[in-house]
């Protein structure tokens, strides 16, 4: 048989639709569930923590939950997947600071605050205060707290471009670098996969390679402490909710003023206004990408249905 000359004549792949169920499927999830099981649950910071500023911007009810002690529903093997993947990303920047600054960086940092305790990803504590040039200003720190988070590709260069950091990660850098009293807050968001050449283009003029996969914003503590003090006080008043028996609404600060999920398996939720002629009308609707990652959706979804069985 000879070569064939011209490589668009050569046959296809004979099969074109993947295998389902995957091969080897239950090895690897067996694999993941092992290293989370190796790993154990996260240990609060402090003995009488009943917060983790990792739960910052997080609806009030699923923080209710957990204070409260309910059991979460574990992690199916695509969260495991993720998490492995963004652990292994952290591991990189947390070293690669580590090599740059030695025992002037602490990885992991734990910080206990009473009723609240937080791990930060990496925390600088310069022997010598540095200049940090953001947006064309130099800025003077020694203490810089780093909030660090992976995601896929295309959410990156969303947030890049336009977005800005999710709302938690931006609060729970924000409560970090408060617990600290940093001069200089970076939260550092990791693309787990990488960008063409092309859309390096698209989030700004003189972009290296690094660029299209590793992106910073930074705050200054006149910058974050003031959203980090209305977290704080949110955080501690689902406490309160929590200390007297109740349950915290299902509300969420990224959500309009006012709105409240009525529909924890779909996230849906509404802003209800008064109107003189008819009482309670819709104002605002949309659904909560979070009720779909949340580790109490079960519980949540039932309590929402019995709840609205009793006011029936």
């Amino acid at each position: 048989m000879t070569i064939a000359r011209d490589l668009r004549t050569l046959p296809n792949s004979p099969q074109t639709t993947a295998t389902y169920p995957s091969l080897f499927r239950a090895d690897i999830e067996n694999h993941l569930v092992a290293l989370r099981d190796a790993e154990g649950p996260l240990v609060q910071a402090g003995p009488n923590s009943r917060i983790r500023h990792s739960w910052a911007g997080m609806c009030a009810r699923r923080i209710g939950y957990s204070v409260s002690g309910a059991e979460e529903e574990p992690n199916d093997a695509e969260s495991l997947w993720s998490f492995a993947l963004g652990r292994k990303a952290h591991e990189i920047v947390q070293d690669a600071l580590l090599a740059a600054y030695g025992f002037q960086c602490s990885i992991e940092h734990e910080v206990d605050l009473g009723d609240r305790s937080c791990h930060i990803d990496a925390l600088l504590d310069l022997e010598k205060p540095k200049g940090f040039e953001i947006d064309g200003v130099t800025h003077i720190a020694k203490t810089v707290c780093f909030e660090l988070k992976s995601t896929g590709g295309y959410s990156w260069s969303l947030q890049v471009k336009t977005e800005g950091p999710k709302l938690g990660a931006y609060l729970q850098g924000c409560l970090n670098a408060a617990a600290v009293d940093a001069d200089l807050l970076v939260i550092g968001y990791l693309a787990l996969d990488r960008q063409s050449k092309t859309a390096r283009t698209l989030y700004g003029p003189n972009r290296l390679p690094l660029d299209a996969v590793w992106a910073t914003w930074a705050y200054t503590r006149e910058q974050y402490m003031p959203d980090a003090e209305r977290e704080a006080k949110r955080l501690s008043k689902v406490l309160e909710v929590v200390d007297s028996g109740r349950l915290p609404e299902r509300v969420v600060p990224e959500l309009p003023h006012g709105a409240k999920i009525t529909d924890p398996k779909t996230g849906h939720w509404l802003v209800l206004g008064n109107d003189d002629q008819e009482g309670l009308t819709v104002v605002q609707a949309g659904e909560y990408w979070g009720c779909n990652f949340c580790s109490h959706q079960k519980r949540c979804a039932a309590d929402a249905e019995a709840e609205k069985s009793a006011r029936a």
